[in-house]
């Protein structure tokens, strides 16, 4: 409930093209959250983490709540209300859907290898993904509103798509080319040569960074054009 209200406020200034205004809060929040976490973890194991985690979702939530109360106490008509709880169906759907995709990798492992070693090879060298995908992600997060404008007319909102789509597949390209090349030396380098499996699936996760964006890339365009539906049947 937490992290997804505090989402729902940060696209809420993405769709008003005022990220800005929460930028410099998200990451402070951000930094907070990780302090919470990485030292409930340190101090107290995995309930310490799980706290963490909780204290860290509901101090972004929360902050964020105390930005937006003032629109929040506007009435709203039930017709708008319904419209946006029936694209939102979709819109929730489709990112439980991502979620899961994105999270039960570990899982499959679990079930398959049984071999925590390799699960932690793998987390580790997931996170050099995760990182890799920030400029992307970012890049996708300013697009919405712009092809959002552009709703009512498909082709010119395509046209735009397009310009977007070539470049953020370029930078992408660029980005994984670092990241196989690169990406193994610097794991060893902060984890230790232990982790050389690591490096080794980099290359591979590289080529899952681009098709990713462009898949997320192409979600985000379909969202924008209101068919909330697709989006859950790309998902």
């Amino acid at each position: 409930v937490f992290t997804n209200a505090g989402r729902l406020i940060i696209n809420y200034y993405q769709g008003r093209k005022e990220i800005r205004r929460v930028a410099l809060f998200n990451v402070a929040l951000a930094a907070v959250g990780t302090t919470l976490v990485v030292g409930g973890a340190w101090r107290w194991g995995i309930s310490g983490w799980a706290g963490g985690r909780f204290m860290a979702e509901v101090i972004l939530a929360l902050t964020l709540t105390c930005l937006v109360w003032r629109q929040l106490r506007r009435p709203v008509s039930w017709s708008v209300g319904r419209s946006v709880m029936a694209f939102g169906a979709g819109v929730v759907a489709s990112g439980a859907l991502d979620r899961v995709a994105a999270q039960a990798d570990t899982l499959y492992l679990d079930a398959f290898i049984r071999d925590p070693g390799v699960i932690g090879q793998y987390g580790a060298a997931s996170l050099g993904l995760n990182v890799s995908m920030l400029l992307p992600a970012a890049a996708i997060a300013v697009a919405l509103p712009y092809l959002s404008e552009r709703a009512g007319n498909p082709v010119e909102a395509w046209r735009l798509a397009k310009k977007i789509l070539v470049r953020l597949a370029g930078a992408t390209v660029v980005i994984g080319v670092v990241l196989a090349a690169l990406g193994p030396w610097a794991i060893r380098t902060a984890l230790g040569a232990e982790y050389r499996l690591a490096g080794q699936l980099l290359p591979w996760l590289a080529i899952v960074l681009v098709l990713s964006a462009c898949m997320s890339f192409l979600g985000t365009f379909v969202l924008a054009l209101g068919q909330s539906s697709l989006v859950v049947w790309q998902s």
